[in-house]
């Protein structure tokens, strides 16, 4: 039985025409294109999906550890959210050196102006629509936005925006 995580690679993968994609290319689909998660939820979906082993990183790309022409993808196809966890009413948690950049920036929002965080997840894909950005520099939009001071995530943010473009 083919497990729903790998349809739903299947279906990104196919979609792009590509057998290896910069992992943006897998959660910006996910969460702005498709509109099937939040964007913390594509992310914890691409997270699960590597430690399931489904996909594995090199070179800077990343690609399915399994053959994608085997995975027929019903008509109609839209993942039920069941084959992984996903935390829909969570409490803002302490940031660790575990959590993302976007985690860290959103729940510094959620921290200084007590904003839900699906709002937060609201705006913050409205903006990546609209500006064409990544979801960590529309989050450090938002926080002008609701103008809270953020230049402490200004570095990280840089580093990932240059790491995702060298790789």
């Amino acid at each position: 039985m083919t497990d729903e995580t790998q349809i739903i690679l299947a279906f990104l993968f196919k979609r792009s025409g590509k057998t290896r994609v910069k992992e943006s290319e897998l959660y910006l689909p996910l969460s702005l294109e498709l509109g099937w998660f939040t964007a913390s939820q594509a992310n914890q979906f691409v997270q699960h999906a590597f430690q399931q082993g489904f996909l594995k990183k090199e070179e800077g790309f990343v690609h399915p550890t399994f053959d994608i022409n085997t995975i027929d993808i019903p008509t109609g196809f839209k993942p039920t959210r069941t084959s992984f966890q996903i935390q829909t009413k969570e409490e803002p948690r302490e940031i660790t050196s575990h959590s993302t950049t976007l985690e860290k920036i959103l729940q510094h929002i959620q921290k200084q102006k007590n904003i839900a965080k699906e709002q937060l997840e609201k705006e913050l894909e409205q903006i990546a629509t609209e500006k064409g950005v990544l979801p960590e520099v529309a989050a450090l939009i938002l926080t002008k936005k609701y103008d809270i001071d953020s230049s402490n995530l200004y570095d990280e943010v840089e580093q990932l925006l240059f790491k995702e473009n060298t790789e």
